[in-house]
Order: structure tokens, then sequence, then C-alpha cells
């Protein structure tokens, strides 16, 4: 029975002791990051260490030479393999805590540790097998051969992907074009046979080293600079190309993404007897979203030509009568349903029924993309929006400070009386927050009013300043306005400046 228990049960329990032991170190270094994969050669280490063990609690290493010597080569070169792993980890996170995570290429790390594992494995038979590799290699011409010809494609790869990290024509995270099916990709990693390269559309394709140093390549992140971006629309051959131009190159410059300097560039690159064509090229900064800012540019052109009335070219001549482009410019809002929105703004809480519906049917409906500025601090602009569906925030900017927040606006509030009414530049900048649709009344619109009802300058200054003195009060938390219809001394300033506008206007 101890013959039984000395043999088998003991050589066995000091196995899987190693074996559990090799297992649990393999899996802590896991958890602290310094081990990643080595599935396979983390089974061979603990099952040759557990073998190697077993033989040696049984003092049996001398009856079993030839599979002593192969476990202990195994166990040596895969010690030597993980403590190889380990150093790449701990090298890797130091290039990448100094901000150069790709000083040393991972081909370079991955030669070298091959090297030095080729070199382990020759010493170690060497050593355990009494072997003298150098001169069984040389004399053995059938051998090197038979390598040769076995590891001719391997080579290939192995020396295309050298010359590609000595002339380094990219580098993990540039985007480059391979070819017309693939398209553009963004290099996930170079290695000794192939570079990973992951497609907009989200499959990794890896290709051959030899094949990447036979083609061209465009690299699209190798300078660093801004790159081009290019869009084309077609409009109505009726619209004068300078007015879309600059109304194409605003709508660009206000677009996500897209860089100041170098300025954009709109030419006309085709017209007929209907339509003409023009391209925009633009620099973005960051060619990692590419379609997104394409498409941000596109829709902003699209706010922008809408607003403006500038209509896309169809594929038949269309004729518009004068009637029908007024009513597209309130987006199908019939004038029954504009006079019901412009009946809630507060602002216009003292105008008669009858001017509310004039009103109705000569406002204009705009929208506004998410993003975009309705409004600019200090410009001069005669408009008044009253937002019936989004959100808007209102900024102030004070010499080179960032702008201040001051407050957000939704559907039924208005902005941009004072501008309209008083002739005043815009105290601050007001933009969209989410898609923002507002009804734009401008001052002319208030002219016919106010020749038939002189009344109503009195009536718009008082609103005005109970609006200004709410702010006021608002912003120093004192107490609230006074609701009384008798104008204040400063309800009759503003309604003299207010009729003055009105009455130039009329002239």
């Amino acid at each position: 029975m101890l013959s039984v228990f000395e043999h088998i049960i003991q050589p066995m329990l000091w196995g899987v002791g190693s074996y559990a032991g090799l297992r649990l170190l393999i899996r802590l270094g896991r958890r602290f990051g310094l081990i990643s994969g080595l599935n396979m050669l983390g089974q061979f280490l603990a099952l040759s260490a557990a073998g190697l063990v077993g033989l040696w609690s049984d003092q049996q290493l001398e009856h079993w030479p030839l599979l002593t010597k192969i476990l202990q080569t195994i166990v040596t070169v895969s010690i030597i393999a993980v403590i190889l792993h380990i150093g790449d980890q701990l090298l890797v996170r130091r290039l990448a805590a100094n901000g150069r995570p790709n000083a040393i290429p991972r081909l370079m790390r991955d030669i070298a540790r091959g090297f030095v594992l080729l070199m382990t494995l020759l010493i170690c038979i060497g050593h355990f097998f009494q072997v003298q590799i150098g001169t069984v290699l040389l004399s053995s011409t059938v051998f090197t051969a038979v390598v040769g010809l076995a590891l001719q494609d391997l080579l290939k790869n192995v020396i295309a992907g050298i010359a590609l990290q000595m002339e380094r024509p990219f580098i993990p995270g540039d985007w480059i074009f391979i070819d017309a099916q693939t398209g553009y990709g963004r290099v996930l990693e170079m290695s000794w046979r192939a570079i990973r390269v992951k497609p907009r559309d989200g499959q990794v394709v890896v290709i051959p080293n030899t094949i990447i140093a036979q083609q061209q390549i465009i690299n699209m992140s190798a300078t660093g600079l801004p790159v081009a971006m290019r869009v084309a629309v077609t409009v109505d051959c009726m619209h004068p190309p300078m007015m879309v131009r600059e109304l194409l190159k605003e709508a660009v410059l206000s677009s996500r993404g897209v860089v100041a300097q170098p300025e954009p560039f709109v030419f006309v690159r085709n017209y007929t007897a209907f339509s003409t064509t023009y391209e925009v090229k633009c620099w973005i900064s960051n060619y990692d979203d590419f379609p997104q800012l394409q498409g941000d540019a596109l829709s902003r052109i699209w706010y922008v030509f809408q607003r403006q009335g500038i209509h896309f070219a169809s594929n038949e001549m269309v004729l518009t009568r004068p009637e029908q482009a007024s009513r597209q410019r309130r987006l199908d809002y019939t004038p029954e349903q504009i006079f019901d929105r412009l009946r809630r703004i507060k602002l216009l809480d003292g105008m008669h029924e009858q001017e509310l519906r004039f009103l109705a049917e000569h406002v204009e409906i705009r929208l506004f993309e998410r993003g975009e500025i309705l409004a600019h601090q200090g410009r001069h602009e005669h408009i008044l929006y009253a937002i019936t569906r989004g959100k808007v925030r209102v900024e102030v900017a004070h010499d080179d400070q960032p702008p201040l927040v001051v407050s957000h606006l939704g559907a039924g509030d208005v902005f941009g009386e004072r501008g309209m009414l008083m002739d005043e530049p815009r105290s601050a900048s007001v933009i969209a927050e989410e898609d923002t649709r507002t009804i734009v009344i401008e001052r002319h619109d208030l002219a016919p009013l106010y020749a038939k009802n002189p009344s109503l300058a009195e009536r718009l200054g008082v609103m005005v300043a109970e609006r200004q003195q709410a702010t006021h009060n608002y912003l120093e938390q004192q107490r609230s306005v006074n609701q009384s219809a008798t104008p204040s001394p400063a309800a009759r300033s503003i309604t003299e400046r207010i009729r003055d506008v009105l009455i130039d206007l009329s002239k």
C-alpha cells in the first residue's frame, strides 16, 4: 500500500499541484494585464511542468531520459516565452504612458522575441540532448532545403514586413486606401505576416505584407494636417452663382468638424439650361468621422438653402408663381395655423386679431439644425424669431472669455425684438440645441400695420419695456415686475424709439 502511494498517488499529487499553481499564476498575470492570450502556451507549460515534477518526486528522471529531456526543453522555452511576453507588455505600457505607443513596431518586437526563443531552443537542445546544433544544421543540406521551401511564403511576408517597418508608410491608427473593393480602412496592427485593417463597415481585413508592399497605398493621416472633403450640390439655374457660392461657404463653415483654415473653396463644376452644379472643397480636422461630417455638411446646406429660398434642381423644368413661392416659404403651414401660433406669443398679446391675421399672411417659417447659430452677438438684424418647436441656448461673450450661457428658450419664447423694433445690435448669440422651427417676423411686416394704427408703437413699447424689466428683475433676483398697463418712463423711451423706426420705415 505504501508503494502505491509513493509511486502513483504522490507523483500525481505533485503533478496536479504544480499544474494548478502555474495556472493560477497565469490567471493572476491576465488579471493584472501582464499576460494576454498565451492559452496554448500556458497549457503546454503547466502540463510539462506537472509531468517533470511528477517524475522528479518519484525519482524517475534517470529511468525516462528522453521524456525528461523533452519536458525540460519545453518548460525552459515556455518560461522564457512567458518572461518575454510580460516584458513586452510592460514595454508597451511604458511607451503608451510616454505618448509614443508606436515607437517600437510590433513586428520588430516579435522578431526580437522569436530570435531569443530560437536561440533558447537551440541552447536547450544542445545542453539537454548533448547535440552540436551548428554542425548538424550546416551539414544537413536536405534539412536546409526543406525548411527554406516550407518557409518561402512566410519569409517573403517577414521581409516585406521589415521593409514596411523601416519605411513606415503608415502606422496603427492611420486611415489608408487599399483598393476599390476594400476602400478606406483604419490600420489596427502590423505583424510579422500581415496587417489588419478595419474598414468603416466594421469588419476586419487581414492583408499579407507582400500584397501591401506591391501596391499603391494612400495614407489619409500621414501629414497630420486637415484633410480635404468635397461635396457637390445641384441647384436651379435661376439663382445667381455669387449668392449660391456665398451661402455654400457659410453653410459648410458652420457645419461640425469643418476648419476655417484652409478656407473653403466653392466653384461651378457644370451647368445646363435648367441647373447649375457646385462643388465645395473644405477641410476637416478628423478623418475618423468623414462620412458623418460629410452628411452633416449636406444637411446644413439644405437648411441654409431652405431659409434663403434656394431650390435644388429637378429633372424637369418647373415654373413657380410668386404666390406658390410664398406658400413654400411657410413650409405648407396654412395662414390659420400660423395665426394660431402667433396668438400664443406673449410679446404679441396686445395686438388685435386683424393685425395678427395680417402678419400670418406675410411671416416666414425657418428651420434650423442642431448646432446652427440663429443670431450672432453684435450683428444688426431686423428680425424677430418666435420658437414654435425645439430648444435654443442664449450665450453672451465678453472679450476673450468663453461664452457664458445665460438662458435657454423653447416653444413659445421669442428673441430679437429689440433689434427689430429699436435697431439695436444683437446682445447675445442664440444657438439651436436641437432641430428648431421658428416664425420669422421682419421689420417691414409691421410697417403696414403702423400706417393703419399708430398706437401700435406705444403698445409694442409697453410690451418690450415689460419684457426688459422682467429680464432685469430675474437676473438681479428682485421683486417681480409691475404688470400695470400704464407706460413707465422706460416704456415711453422705448415707445419713442420704436415709433421713430416705424415712421422711417413707412416713408
